[in-house]
């Protein structure tokens, strides 16, 4: 999955070149800073991490909207099987 924004930073602070992400949906600022620091960031597209996603948001909702309500909740809209 793409990493939450205090990894984002971290990568950043300690000149990571490259990350590799499962799906790059859930967080696309954390994306764009990553690449506006030359971060290069290829996104595998994996429906099997987007529903992975979906799964824990659903089973920890509570978790979820605590820490991780700022990631893009769009993708999460969608029934699992439309993806």
């Amino acid at each position: 999955m793409m990493p939450c924004y205090l990894c984002t930073s971290a990568a950043v602070q300690f000149g990571v070149g490259k990350v590799v992400t499962g799906e790059a949906e859930s967080t696309p600022v954390a994306r764009e800073f990553m690449e506006s620091h030359g971060i290069e960031v290829e996104n595998l597209d994996l429906s099997e991490r987007k529903d992975l996603l979906a799964e824990f948001i659903l089973r920890y909702l509570g978790l979820w909207d605590q820490f991780l309500a700022e990631c893009n909740p769009k993708i999460f809209l969608r029934p699992l099987e439309q993806r």
